[in-house]
């Protein structure tokens, strides 16, 4: 378990005003203030007591306060430190990762050039056909405006 505390007093003059306040009703900002500040003090040094044990991240998280007289209140947060995760998991993430990375490049690279699935509205269809010999498909050529020959497969263009 890894602890932040914080004791604060409000102050005197402060704790006038806050007083005042606290008998008209209402929020007392003062106070609210305070113990705002004094959570974030005490998160803030629960953070440096888990990087000091070398944990990795905090879960569960919690505060809590109590008064100790004289107008003096303590913060506590504490929680449980969770170390990294298994090195050899994460090495097998990456290899993952990797692997899928590769298996993508590999995919956009198998389809030849002028290869495409559907024609484009301004591509004009020619009187070429051929059966692809490592698919097997009959492919349709196609040209765009700037002649360059697109192959599609027959079952993939509208009947223009």
């Amino acid at each position: 378990m890894v602890f932040g505390v914080v004791v604060r007093s409000i102050g005197l003059a402060r704790g006038i005003g806050a007083g005042f306040k606290a008998l008209a009703g209402g929020e007392v900002k003062q106070y609210t203030r305070l113990v705002e500040d004094s959570r974030r003090h005490a998160l803030d040094r629960m953070i440096e007591n888990a990087q000091l044990l070398g944990a990795q991240g905090i879960v569960s998280m919690r505060f809590d306060s109590s008064e100790m007289g004289n107008g003096m209140t303590e913060i506590v947060a504490y929680a449980p430190p969770s170390s990294s995760p298994k090195p050899k998991y994460i090495m097998v993430g990456i290899i993952i990762v990797l692997v899928l990375l590769v298996l993508f490049v590999i995919s956009i690279f198998v389809r030849r050039h002028g290869e495409t699935d559907k024609p484009k509205s301004d591509w004009k269809r020619t009187d070429e056909a051929f059966n692809d010999p490592s698919t097997g498909r009959v492919m349709r050529v196609w040209l765009d405006a700037a002649g360059e020959r697109h192959y599609v497969p027959e079952s993939n263009h509208p009947a223009t």
